[in-house]
């Protein structure tokens, strides 16, 4: 077989239709259809030279299934305690490291489903059973002799740039109620999403992960945050105020206070708290930052 140099360009014409198939399969909030899933796997198993799982067992969210699958391998689990002990074994990466993707497998297979139908070397053939269940369901794990199944997500949201976001529920949620709470693509604990207002200035100090730190910051906000921190008034002038926090592992947050210079309709003028980067010294410069021009040409008059 000849080594392919590059596509032709009725090959690069098919392309865009697979990309758009296989985000849909991985973004996909419908619900598993398990007759097909259960069908893929038994193809899988015998691509592999196994004997198919007798029994399938099906979960609202891999995380409920995680738990049923260490049950499984570990029947000691079963006591009194079993929740806690079950929980402790589930970390958070559990199941994305040892159960089969499922859905969320698009990415990769999308490579050899053009592989096969655009290039049309049909060299990934023993992958169908792999395909099938992408199109299927959510994640699961092959067993002997039983195969551990999970629903997809019911929903999925993400910000402009196509990162995991929500801020009023989880930005993925399963049938059963789990989910995954984020920010921006920044997985943080649930509550800050759900309850912002319980996040206080200790809570955020005491964050050893600086990104979420920073997303306790911004979900606090920053007037707060500033005012209960003790951050430092370093410069203030006629344009606005500027604020200094110092952290020992990340980069200082600075702030400018500004009052907006056009009157609402009710006559009050807003207030904003706006984040700029640690270089900024005067208050004038940090507010001419955020409009993106010179400090010596920022002329408050001319906002708009």
């Amino acid at each position: 077989m000849s080594r392919i140099e590059k596509l032709t360009p009725a090959q690069l014409a098919e392309l865009p239709a697979y990309r758009d198939k296989w985000i849909r399969i991985g973004f996909c909030t419908e619900s598993a259809r398990r007759a097909d899933a259960e069908n893929g796997v038994r193809a899988a198993y015998a691509e592999a030279g196994l004997k198919p799982p007798r029994f399938f067992v099906w979960f609202g969210s891999p995380f409920t299934a995680a738990i049923a699958v260490a049950v499984l391998r570990n029947p000691k689990l079963v006591s009194d305690q079993v929740i806690a002990q079950v929980r402790a074994q589930v970390s958070e990466m559990f199941w994305w490291l040892w159960g089969m993707w499922g859905s969320f497998d698009a990415a990769w297979l999308s490579y050899y489903d053009v592989f096969d139908n655009v290039l049309g070397l049909q060299c990934c053939k023993r992958l169908a059973g792999l395909k099938q269940i992408a199109e299927s369901c959510g994640f699961w794990w092959p067993l002997e002799d039983i195969c551990v199944m999970s629903e997809r997500p019911m929903q999925i949201h993400r910000d402009a740039s196509g990162r995991l976001h929500c801020d009023s529920e989880l930005a993925v949620k399963y049938p059963d109620g789990w989910g995954v709470p984020a920010w921006h693509g920044v997985r943080v604990p649930e509550d800050m999403i759900l309850a912002p207002q319980s996040i206080t200035v200790e809570r955020i100090e005491k964050e050893s992960n600086v990104e979420v730190r920073r997303v306790m910051m911004e979900r606090m906000g920053y007037e707060r945050y500033i005012l209960e921190s003790g951050a430092t008034l370093i410069h203030s002038d006629e344009y606005g105020a500027l604020y200094r926090k110092e952290f020992g592992d990340d980069e200082p947050l600075v702030v400018v206070h500004v009052t907006n210079s056009t009157a609402e309709p009710d006559g009050h003028f807003k207030k904003y708290v706006l984040r700029v980067p640690p270089t900024m010294e005067r208050a004038r410069q940090a507010v001419a930052w955020t409009f993106d021009v010179p400090e010596q040409d920022y002329a408050p008059l001319v906002e708009t």
